[in-house]
């Protein structure tokens, strides 16, 4: 009840300061995630599938969004490559879901969803959502201030995944080995929110990104550097209790192509 109630005076803080700079609401919003995809966490308000804390905050921060972009000076234009990307991946998206449609008759009778709107919903609406949050993080990106709270924000975002990842997974479990380490990966899943393969991921882009982006933390308060200090063991620790082959194999190289671009 305690957690409950701290979540949702957060979130009323974001929908008021929205409307005074809807970029912090919108990094506030990013670190929610971490909460949200909690089972224990409330995902449905009045009983309205698709209707819950983040998704409404999502449409506040928006509406802060269109009241203040006038104002504000214009960030730099997205580059080619991030449009065709994410065109990309609407356009999949978007497909997809049609094809789905189509063939709606072959989704089992027993569904306690009607299969139309389990469709919209998970695989309409939420895959093309965290697109427009992507959209509006980087046009939030107008001024240095706000380029830093930006990555800060996904930054902090993969470590408090590390920090979760940790808490559940009790560290003897690193000696295990054959079917116990499975028992071990189902609580990232049941206790964190997303699937050990796909949190080793997350993981591997943060250390990365922590080392990427060192130089703006180390240059900052003396808190920023000891900060840095503790998130690289954390978040590598985080993933190495994942499990997974697929985020190390993503860990060497993304490792690999940094090396060979950045620090050749």
């Amino acid at each position: 009840m305690i957690r409950l109630t701290l979540l949702i005076l957060f979130v009323l803080f974001l929908w008021v300061y929205a409307f005074r700079d809807w970029m912090v609401s919108l990094c506030g919003l990013i670190l929610l995630t971490v909460l949200m995809q909690k089972d224990d966490m409330p995902s449905y308000v009045a009983g309205i599938q698709g209707l819950n804390l983040w998704n409404l905050t999502l449409v506040v921060v928006t509406m802060g969004w269109l009241l203040q972009r006038r104002s504000e000076r214009q960030s730099l234009n997205l580059s080619r490559f991030a449009i065709a990307a994410a065109g990309g991946y609407v356009t999949i998206i978007v497909l997809a879901y049609v094809q789905a449609m189509l063939h709606i008759d072959s989704f089992p009778a027993d569904l306690n969803l009607d299969p139309a709107q389990l469709l919209t919903v998970d695989y309409l609406i939420n895959p093309l959502k965290f697109i427009w949050v992507a959209f509006l993080l980087a046009k939030g990106c107008n001024s240095p201030r706000r380029l830093r709270l930006a990555l800060g924000t996904l930054v902090t975002l993969g470590v408090l995944y590390a920090i979760m990842v940790v808490k559940v997974m009790p560290l003897e479990s690193l000696q295990e080995g054959g079917a116990g380490i499975l028992q071990y990966r189902n609580r990232i899943n049941r206790q964190v929110g997303l699937h050990a393969n796909n949190m080793a991921k997350v993981l591997t882009l943060t250390f990365w990104s922590i080392l990427a982006t060192q130089r703006l933390w180390w240059r900052a308060a003396w808190w920023s550097k000891g900060a840095v200090l503790v998130a690289y063991p954390v978040t590598f620790l985080g993933m190495a209790l994942c499990y997974s082959r697929a985020g190390y194999l993503t860990f060497a190289a993304v490792g690999r192509v940094i090396g060979c671009v950045r620090w050749r």
